[in-house]
C-alpha cells in the first residue's frame, strides 16, 4: 500500500464535506490509472491510499473543487517488489475457493474478534494496544489466518453504546462522531475509532502480513420492527451522506491488502409475519450499499453480508453475483458435519466461496452453564472436527472464543469472564490442535483449489449410529481420481442430523465426543481410479503420521486407522509411478522435435495436452521481449536477422515455421501457415488462459550468453514487469547459469523464482550453496552424479535430454526427478504413463 499526505486550506465548517480525489498513474501507462477518494484525517491533514499493483515508477495528481490547497498537487514514487501475498480474490481455477494476488490458494482459518479494533480511549470497554497485540500473536501461533472484526470497534448498534450480555460489554460499531438522534449525526465521523483501526491494520501488515481481516462496516439492529430496523434507519440518511459514509470507509480501508468486507453482520433478512417487512427493508439496504461499493471501490475487495443464525442468506440470486456479491457469509450452530456447505453448494448451487462465519462460542453463555444454550462437551475435539469438515467441504471455518470481550487465548486461564449470571475462568482449549491442521496442508503443499468435495466416495466403517450417513459420516475431498483426503471423526454414537435451534438433534452435535473404544475405518470408492496409491494416516489431535500399505485402485477398498479412539485424516495419493504428471514434463522449446519451436502453435498444443511450457527469450531493438532461441533468426525463419537490431513488428513479419522439418525429408509441412515469432506477453496471456493446475513456465534468458551482463538489465526489467503484470510469481521459473544473474533478477522483486542450469557436476555442486534456486536443471548424463545432492539440499531436480529412450527413462526414474525436459514430449509422456489424451504431432 502507498499513502500520500495532503494539507488543506482550513477554515471550513466541516472538513468531511470537502471532496478531493487523487489519480495514480502506473508504469504501464495512463490507460490503467486508478482514481481514489482522499479522506480527512483531522487537523489540516488529508490522505489518499493506493493498493499498488505494478512495480516501477508511479505518478499522481490531486483534484478538488472545494479547496485550492488540495487541488493540483503532484508527485511520484517508485514501487518495488515485496513478499506480500496481496488481496483475497475468487480463485481463478475454482470459484468456490479463494486465492491471493500472488496466485496462492488461501487457507482461511478464522476467529471472531469483534472488538479487535476497539479504541483504548473508549470510555466503556477500552482495548489497549498491548491486549490487541497479544491477542493477534496468540492467534498467529495457533495457526489462524484471518479474524472477523468491526471496522469501528464492534459489530452491532445504531448508536454509540450498545450493551451486549451485560452492562460491561459494548458491541457498538458506530462510525459517526455523534450519537443517533442528535442533529446531523451522519455528517462527521469518529476519528478516534477510524485512526485506531488504521494504526492496528498497519501494525498487522508490518508484523503479521498473512493475517487477514473480515472488516464489518456497519452496526446492526435486532429489532423486527419495520420502522426501526437497520434498513429503515439507513434510509433516514440523505442519499448524498450515505454515499459519503461509504466513500469514507472505502478510502480509509480498501487499500489495505489484508482487508475484505462484510457490510453488516448477523442481520434479519428473512423475517416472517411481523418481521417480513423489516427483512425486506434490510435486504434493500445491503443491495444498495453493495451495488454502490461495486461501482466505486477501485481494488476489487471481496464483499458480502451476514444473515442471522439459522436463517438462509438471501443474496444468492444471479443478480446479486452480477451486481455486487462476491462470497457467501453464513452462520450456523453445530456444524461438525459441514451440512451448511452441502446445502448451499449442492442444493442452492452457489458458485462462490462459503464462509461459515460463526458457530458456537467456546467460552461464556453460548456454551457454558447458562442452560439456555447447548453445551460444547469436548471443545478441542468439536472445533478441530468442525474445521476439518468445513475445509474438506469447500468452505471456510470460524472459531468463537469469548463473546464481546478480547481475551488473548493464552491468558484465558487467568482472565475471568463475567456475565450477569456466571463467571467463567476455564482456559480455552478449542484451538489447541489447529496448528496441526495448518501444518498438514502447508508441509504437504496440498492445494484445496484442486479438490472437490465428495463425501459419497467414502463410508465410515463401522457406520455411525443412529444414521449411516448422518453427522458422523466421513468427510472426503478428492483431486480427480488421483488423490483423496478423508477425515474420519471417530465419533461416539448418538449424533443426529437436522433439528431446530436448541433442539435435541442440535444438542447431540454440540455434545460431540470421541468414541475411545472405536478404531475408525473407511470404505473408499476407487472404482474409477487406476494404479497404486500411497497411504498416509495423520492424527488430527497431535500431528503424528504413519504410512500404511499401498492400495490398488479399481474397486472399493477398506482401510483401518492405526490408532484407536482418535479422529484421523487419511490421504490416498498416486504412487511414485503416477506422481510425475504432465505438468512436470516440459516440452523443450514447445517440443522442438514435434512442433515448430518457441511458437504459439506449439504452446497451444502443449497446454491443450496439459503440459508446462519451456521457452527462450531475447530483447528486441525496441525494448520488448520475443520468444526465440538464437541471437539470429536464420535457424528457424525465412530471413537471417539479428534479433536485438529489429523491432517486434519486423520480427512478426517472418515465418517462424519456415525451417521446421520433423521428418528430415525437406517437406517443411508448416511453411506459409502464418506461424510467427511470439512476444513473451502473448505467451503469458495464453498460459494464464489455458494452463493446467500445477503447470509452470520455464524461461531461459538467452541474451546472457551473447551479451555482457550490464546490457541485459533492461531485459530483466521488462521480464519481471511482465511477470508482475500477469501475476505469474509462482509459475514463472527463470533459468540462469550464474549467481549474479539470479541476484539481479531477485533484486527487482524477491518473489522471482530462479532455477539453475549447469552442465558439469562440480558447477552444480557449487550452485547448491545459493539458497534461492528452487530447481536445479541438469543433463541426463550428469543426473546420476548430482541427484542425491540436489535432493539433500531441498531443491527440485529437473533433467533434460533431447530424446529419452525407454532404458534412459527406466534409469532416470530411480533418481526421482521432479520434472523432465525433452524435444519429444509426446514420446516421453507415453514412457512415464501419462499419455492418455495427448494429441500427438
Amino acid at each position: 500500500m502507498h499513502e500520500i499526505v495532503l494539507t488543506r486550506a482550513g477554515g471550513v465548517a466541516n472538513a468531511f464535506e470537502t471532496d478531493c480525489a487523487v489519480t495514480f498513474r502506473p508504469p504501464s501507462g495512463p490507460a490503467n490509472a486508478v482514481t481514489v477518494k482522499a479522506f480527512y484525517d483531522g487537523g489540516d491533514t488529508w490522505r489518499a491510499r493506493l493498493y499498488v499493483t505494478e512495480i516501477g515508477p508511479w505518478n499522481w495528481s490531486s483534484s478538488s473543487a472545494d479547496d485550492p490547497r488540495l487541488n493540483d498537487n503532484r508527485g511520484s514514487f517508485s514501487a518495488v517488489g515485496s513478499n506480500l501475498r496481496g488481496k483475497l480474490r475468487e480463485h481463478r481455477r475454482n470459484s468456490r475457493q479463494w486465492m491471493t494476488d500472488d496466485s496462492r490458494t488461501f487457507l482461511n482459518l478464522s476467529d471472531t474478534a469483534y472488538i479487535l479494533f476497539r479504541s483504548p480511549n473508549d470510555p466503556k470497554q477500552p482495548v489497549t494496544d498491548d491486549v490487541f497485540q497479544r491477542y493477534v500473536k496468540d492467534a498467529v501461533a495457533l495457526g489462524l489466518t484471518s479474524m472477523r472484526a468491526g471496522g469501528c470497534g464492534g459489530y452491532a448498534g445504531w448508536r454509540r453504546r450498545v450493551s451486549g450480555i451485560g452492562p460491561n460489554y459494548d458491541r457498538s460499531n458506530w462510525c459517526w462522531e455523534t450519537d443517533y438522534g442528535q442533529p446531523e449525526y451522519y455528517k462527521r465521523f469518529d476519528l478516534d475509532r477510524f485512526q485506531t483501526t488504521d494504526r492496528r491494520l498497519e501494525w498487522l501488515l508490518n508484523r503479521h502480513p498473512d493475517m487477514y481481516i473480515q472488516l464489518i462496516m456497519f452496526g446492526k439492529t435486532s429489532t423486527r420492527d419495520a420502522d426501526r430496523c437497520v434498513g429503515a434507519l439507513w434510509d433516514q440518511i440523505p442519499g448524498a451522506h450515505k454515499d459519503r459514509t461509504v466513500d469514507y470507509m472505502l478510502a480509509r480501508w480498501s487499500a489495505w491488502p489484508q482487508v475484505f468486507y462484510q457490510i453488516v453482520n448477523d442481520t434479519n433478512f428473512n423475517g416472517t409475519d411481523d418481521g417480513a417487512a423489516a427483512g425486506a427493508t434490510n435486504q434493500d439496504m445491503i443491495r444498495e450499499i453493495g451495488a454502490y461499493m461495486a461501482g466505486v471501490e477501485p481494488f476489487g475487495t471481496l464483499r458480502s453480508a451476514g444473515a442471522k443464525r439459522r436463517e438462509d442468506n438471501p443474496f444468492i440470486l444471479q443478480s446479486d453475483w452480477d451486481a455486487w456479491h462476491t462470497y457467501l457469509h453464513i452462520e450456523r450452530y453445530s456444524e461438525v458435519d459441514a451440512s451448511v456447505c452441502d446445502y448451499y453448494y449442492n442444493e442452492k448451487k452457489i458458485p462462490v466461496h462459503l464462509y461459515h462465519g460463526e458457530d458456537w462460542y467456546e467460552g461464556g453463555p453460548f456454551s457454558g452453564a447458562s442452560k439456555t444454550r447447548a453445551k460444547i462437551k469436548s471443545p478441542d475435539y468439536y472445533y478441530r472436527r468442525m474445521f476439518w469438515s468445513v475445509l474438506l467441504s469447500g468452505g471456510s471455518p470460524n472459531y468463537g472464543s469469548r463473546y464481546a470481550v478480547l481475551h488473548p487465548y493464552s491468558q484465558t486461564g487467568s482472565l475471568a469472564y463475567e456475565t450477569p449470571k456466571y463467571t467463567y475462568t476455564e482456559p480455552l482449549v478449542g484451538l489447541n490442535s489447529l496448528v496441526h491442521l495448518r501444518n498438514y496442508f502447508e508441509q504437504r503443499r496440498i492445494d484445496l483449489a484442486l479438490f472437490e468435495p465428495d463425501d459419497g466416495a467414502t463410508r465410515a466403517i463401522p457406520p455411525p449410529k443412529p444414521e449411516p450417513t448422518g453427522p458422523s459420516q466421513a468427510q472426503c475431498a478428492r483431486r480427480g481420481h488421483d488423490e483423496y483426503l478423508i477425515y474420519l471423526p471417530c465419533a461416539a454414537a448418538g449424533e443426529m442430523s437436522g433439528g431446530e435451534e436448541h433442539s435435541r438433534e442440535e444438542e447431540s452435535r454440540a455434545g460431540a465426543a470421541l468414541d475411545p473404544h472405536r478404531t475408525p475405518g473407511v470404505r473408499v470408492d476407487l472404482r474409477e481410479a487406476s494404479g497404486a496409491f500411497n497411504v498416509e494416516w495423520y492424527r488430527a489431535d497431535n500431528g503424528a503420521a504413519l504410512a500404511g500399505a499401498p492400495v490398488e485402485g479399481g474397486d472399493y477398498r477398506l482401510l483401518t486407522s492405526p490408532w484407536k479412539g482418535v479422529d484421523v485424516v487419511l490421504r490416498l495419493q498416486e504412487s511414485m509411478a503416477r506422481q510425475l504428471q504432465r505438468t512436470d514434463i516440459l516440452p523443450h522449446r514447445g517440443g522442438a522435435g514435434e512442433y515448430p519451436e518457441n511458437t504459439l502453435y506449439a504452446y497451444v498444443r502443449n497446454l491443450r495436452d496439459g503440459f508446462s511450457l519451456d521457452m527462450d527469450i531475447r530483447k528486441t531493438g525496441d525494448g520488448d521481449i520475443v520468444v526465440i532461441h538464437d541471437e539470429t533468426t536464420g535457424d528457424t525463419c525465412d530471413e537471417d536477422w539479428i534479433v536485438a537490431e529489429k523491432t517486434v513488428a519486423d520480427l512478426k513479419a517472418l515465418d517462424a515455421a519456415y525451417r521446421f522439418d520433423p521428418k528430415g525429408d525437406q517437406s517443411f509441412p508448416l511453411r506459409g501457415q502464418g506461424i510467427t515469432i511470439p512476444t513473451l506477453e502473448e505467451v503469458f496471456r495464453l498460459f494464464s488462459e489455458r494452463k493446467s493446475p500445477g503447470a509452470i513456465l520455464w524461461i531461459d534468458t538467452k541474451d546472457d550468453e551473447d551479451y555482457p551482463f550490464e546490457q541485459n538489465q533492461t531485459l530483466y526489467d521488462r521480464l519481471v514487469g511482465l511477470i508482475h503484470q500477469h501475476n505469474l510469481w509462482n509459475e514463472a521459473h527463470i533459468e540462469v547459469s550464474r549467481t549474479e544473474e539470479a541476484e539481479a533478477l531477485r533484486s527487482r522483486d524477491p518473489r522471482v523464482r530462479v532455477v539453475f542450469w549447469g552442465g558439469r557436476p562440480d558447477v552444480i555442486r557449487d550452485a547448491l550453496k545459493y539458497p534461492h534456486y528452487v530447481r536445479i536443471g541438469v543433463s541426463l548424463k550428469s543426473a546420476a552424479a548430482v541427484a542425491a545432492r540436489v535432493k539433500a539440499a531441498g531443491k527440485k531436480l529437473h533433467v533434460t535430454d533431447k530424446r529419452f529412450t525407454a532404458a534412459e527413462w527406466d534409469e532416470m526414474r530411480r533418481h526421482g526427478p521432479d520434472s523432465l525436459g525433452t524435444d519429444y514430449y509426446v514420446e516421453l509422456a507415453k514412457l512415464v504413463g501419462t499419455d492418455e489424451g495427448a494429441s500427438g504431432p
